[in-house]
């Protein structure tokens, strides 16, 4: 688990920090738009590894190393931080704030308490997924022993959907967190 929240406390903080090149005005605007930035390059980063290596914990702590050496040596951190304590406009940059993660806690406990729950003979869910939760799961799975763009349940189909966060989810799965 320590590897996954590293994995996305660094690509936040390069995010953030690349992202306050485009967004000087508003601090929070920056950081939240860096928190998704940020999180996309590094699972880039991580699915073009992959390719190469395969999916582990190892391949996870390298881009994490590769995406911190990224911000130390191109963003210069003094500037960054300097920038941060800067102040402006905060009334506004701490409602919007207070937004994305009140936001981010309320879709981070629906998350943990109704898609799935390991029981003794596998996972559960409560509520309606007959939709699209098996396929995600599967896919998600399918990452995690081996990455292949190819549909887990039509073995040689190339895969035609769209894979990124599936791909995150796995990549935080080998970091240890759950399904």
């Amino acid at each position: 688990m320590i590897t996954a929240i590293l994995f996305w406390a660094a690509s936040a903080l390069f995010g953030t920090a690349l992202s306050r090149k485009f967004i000087e005005e508003n601090k929070a605007l920056a950081l939240i738009a860096g928190c998704v930035f940020g999180t996309f390059a590094a699972t880039l980063l991580v699915f073009i590894l992959s390719l190469g290596i395969g999916l582990s914990e190892a391949t996870i702590l390298f881009s994490t190393a590769l995406i911190l050496l990224a911000f130390f040596i191109f963003l210069q951190p003094r500037d960054y931080f300097n920038w941060v304590k800067k102040p402006g406009r905060e009334k506004l940059d701490l409602a919007l704030l207070a937004v994305f993660f009140i936001a981010l806690i309320f879709f981070g406990l629906l998350n943990a308490n109704a898609d799935l729950k390991t029981g003794s003979e596998g996972y559960y869910s409560s509520g309606s997924t007959w939709g699209d939760l098996p396929f995600h799961a599967s896919l998600i799975t399918f990452f995690t022993q081996q990455v292949k763009l190819e549909y887990p349940i039509f073995a040689g189909h190339a895969l035609g959907y769209y894979f990124g966060f599936d791909f995150l989810s796995s990549t935080l799965v080998k970091g240890g967190m759950e399904l």
